[in-house]
């Protein structure tokens, strides 16, 4: 009888602080790259890499690839993106997700783009949201791996 106290006590202990850690790791996060007293923040793409290769390394982007966003304190944001040489600003609310991440939800698009993918990370072109996580260092935009796209990395511009 006693063994089987011993146990309980023990798996519960276990379980307490499993949970303890987990809720201070995302608090970690969110208080360390997206308080509300550090925005505005500006986050610029410096990798891609490709997601169907396996050990693929991260490459710089091309010099033509250019993409940036800023994250405002009101959770609006703006992206600027190069499309056929054309720098393309768009805008919409972000969230912070569950999942350690970023939830980025657009406007409405400006008419000269044909198909949202052309802006927005996605597999859809009537994709409206682009998802990124976080791993300590790069916000990471996985929305084309699914259809063998690049995942992209940013990293925040400090100045």
């Amino acid at each position: 009888m006693n063994k089987y106290f011993t146990a309980i006590v023990g798996l519960v202990g276990f379980l307490f602080i499993s949970c303890s850690s987990n809720d201070q790791e995302e608090q970690e996060i969110n208080a360390v790259d997206f308080t509300l007293g550090s925005f505005p923040q500006e986050w610029k793409l410096v990798g891609v890499e490709g997601s169907m290769i396996p050990n693929a390394s991260i490459q710089s982007p091309e010099d033509d690839q250019m993409e940036i966003y800023v994250f405002e304190n009101d959770h609006s944001f703006t992206k600027k993106k190069k499309i056929n040489g054309e720098e393309i600003t768009v805008s919409g609310s972000f969230s912070l997700t569950e999942e350690k991440g970023l939830k980025l939800s657009f406007d409405d698009l400006p008419e000269s783009i044909e198909d949202n993918y052309a802006i927005i990370s996605s597999c859809s072109s009537r994709a409206k949201t682009e998802y990124f996580r976080y791993n300590g260092k790069s916000l990471i935009n996985n929305g084309w791996a699914p259809c063998d796209g690049p995942y992209l990395y940013f990293e925040r511009v400090v100045k």
